[in-house]
Order: structure tokens, then sequence, then C-alpha cells
């Protein structure tokens, strides 16, 4: 019992003391990537650029969007694609803005592949209902999204290919493409 007497007031000193967040630091720079269609959670395709991108960045720090990714398939509990997408999108808008709240001098990074390219795109430049705005739209600094299906090819803001002046050239390294 004198251990038990002993371990609560320790314990109800921990609950007090600062929240873990408040005394974390922050990273200079985070990356959210986001899956294609009927991939389990995690990066999906895009996993092997989110690694190049945390690697060329120290200290870069990552987190996979948490969404259906499904197109009506029973393996992934019959979603639409439709739905999926909005949730995705809600998903980025609502990780992006917490990120930024606690983390605001962060620059932000977003990597898509497929569907998940296409959650990045809605909530970077509009659709399914949420889009990033304010201080949290401010912070992405770069945003990569492959195999969008709302891709116009020739806009102004498509960098390179994959074989001239692309990802792997522009971005993956931070002296020739330094984060803004």
């Amino acid at each position: 019992m004198k251990v038990a007497a002993v371990a609560v007031p320790l314990l109800a000193g921990l609950a007090s003391s600062t929240p873990l967040e408040t005394r974390q630091s922050c990273p200079k720079v985070h990356v959210f990537g986001a899956r294609e269609t009927t991939v389990p959670q995690g990066y999906g395709t895009s996993q092997g650029l989110v690694d190049m991108v945390v690697r060329a960045y120290p200290g870069a720090t990552r987190d996979a969007i948490v969404y259906p990714a499904c197109g009506g398939q029973s393996n992934c509990g019959g979603v639409s694609y439709e739905n999926s997408q909005q949730q995705g999108t809600a998903a980025v808008v609502k990780a992006v803005t917490d990120f930024n709240k606690k983390c605001p001098d962060t620059k932000i990074v977003l990597i898509g592949y497929s569907q998940g390219g296409q959650i990045m795109d809605n909530a970077l430049c509009g659709g399914a209902g949420n889009t990033l705005t304010g201080t949290a739209l401010a912070a992405v600094k770069a945003a990569i999204f492959m195999g969008d299906p709302r891709n116009v090819n020739g806009l102004s803001y498509n960098v390179g290919t994959c074989k001239n002046k692309g990802v792997s050239d522009l971005f993956i390294s931070p002296t020739l493409f330094p984060l803004p």
C-alpha cells in the first residue's frame, strides 16, 4: 500500500506537468504523404519519395494521411471513390491545419500518389468541400502530386517530368532547390 500511495502523487505530478506537445521542438520541414486507392494505411507508392525528402532535410518529420483510399471495393470497406476523396481531403486539411497551429514556422511538403495526389490537390487548390486557408496554406512550400486524376497537363505550376528536371533533380536537393 505504501508503494501505491507514493506512486499516486508521482503520477499526479506528471499529469499536471507541461503537456508533451508544448515541450516538443518543431522540425524545420514536415512531410505529409497520401497513398493510392485500395492500398493499406501508410504512404503507399509515395513512400520512396517521402523517404527521399526526409533524408534530404535532416530533422524533417512525416505523417501519412489517414483516410479510406477506396473506390467502392470490398477490401477497403466499400466506400465510394467520391466519399473517400472527400474524407481524404478533409483529413489533409485537418492534419495540415492542426500541425501548423502546433508548429507555425515549419515548412510543409505535400506528397500524394493517385487518389492521394487528388486529395492533396483538393486541399491545396480547392475541391471536395475543404481547402487549406490562412497560415496553414502559407506553410505549404512544396506539393508533389503523382498520377493525380485531376491533373491538367501544361499548367504553370507543372514542373518538369521524371526525365526532364523533375522531382529528383529539382526538389530532393536542398542546395539546388531550397524550400522557401
